[in-house]
């Protein structure tokens, strides 16, 4: 079978699905994403592992029955992130947004870009973190996404039509470097998630739950050598079907042109301290089957 002929095929049982979940009510396509969850916890004893061995690392004075209790809501909530992408532009109603949003500090972000520099919103793999791309647009703010590219591009010119549906722009990461730099020139908000591994070639060392990563400093020298200003923005589900975004108060470092390497560190061990922070407040809501602590 050709790589193409895979790619049709997976893409047709990729809009098979997405045409059924997106003709259900909101609560039951939840519920069918949380059942989704499930059967890949069951169905990936590899990824359940994977997980299984990050929660332990991250949460060593948890029990084992509290990390098994976490690790099957875990999975429950990746279920039902699969189900909201697949839903991502019908959110973008102001019925929807009223009715499914808890929006807090979203203020930051306009304060951030009076200064006329753009800035960055430092985000992770938590909660519902595709839901940026479609609020901040309709809230004012024009976005820019940083992505990376999927195997599949059928399904990837579909997931960033979704995304784009209110006005958001998608960055593939790959050499984004200059159109980043174009974004923050036309003041512009350029999120980016910064919590999963990066090579020891592409990253610098800090410690994320009191053990070693590789994380990129990319974010961090931008900051310090354009002067901008940076907002952790993170999301986490709440009871109900409802969603509490927070925007917290921005970050700046003293503008430099040639940072020293430990400047440098220093400002992504800050950020990815931003990150750990929100996976403590929301766990179960984390990306935790990636490879995070790999050597």
């Amino acid at each position: 079978m050709s790589q193409t002929f895979q790619h049709k095929c997976e893409y047709l049982l990729f809009l098979l699905l997405s045409a059924f979940v997106r003709t259900l009510p909101l609560a039951l396509a939840l519920l069918l994403g949380r059942g989704l969850g499930t059967l890949i916890y069951f169905a990936q004893p590899r990824r359940r592992s994977k997980a299984r061995t990050n929660l332990r690392l991250a949460f060593p004075e948890k029990s084992e029955e509290e990390c098994r209790r976490l690790l099957r809501e875990n999975f429950r909530q990746l279920g039902q992130t699969g189900i909201e992408m697949l839903r991502l532009d019908l959110y973008r109603h102001p019925q929807m947004i009223k009715k499914s949003f808890a929006i807090n500090g979203i203020e930051e972000v306009q304060r951030a870009l009076a200064g006329g520099k753009g800035c960055f919103l430092l985000t992770g793999h938590i909660g519902f973190w595709e839901a940026g791309c479609i609020l901040l647009p309709l809230h004012g703010v024009p976005t820019d996404l940083i992505y990376k590219q999927m195997k599949n591009p059928y399904v990837e010119k579909r997931i960033l039509a979704l995304r784009e549906v209110t006005g958001t722009r998608a960055i593939e990461k790959r050499r984004a470097a200059r159109k980043i730099l174009r974004s923050l020139s036309d003041n512009r908000a350029v999120a980016v998630l910064i919590d999963q591994r990066v090579s020891r070639r592409e990253g610098v060392q800090v410690n994320f739950f009191n053990r070693p990563v590789n994380a990129t400093p990319i974010i961090a020298t931008m900051a310090i050598k354009q002067g901008t200003p940076i907002v952790p923005a993170f999301s986490r589900r709440l009871p109900g079907h409802r969603y509490e975004i927070t925007f917290a108060p921005m970050i700046t470092f003293p503008q430099e042109n040639n940072p020293a390497a430990e400047t440098v560190i220093a400002a992504t061990q800050l950020l990815t301290d931003q990150i750990e922070a929100a996976v403590r407040r929301s766990p179960e809501q984390w990306f935790w089957v990636h490879d995070r602590w790999r050597p």
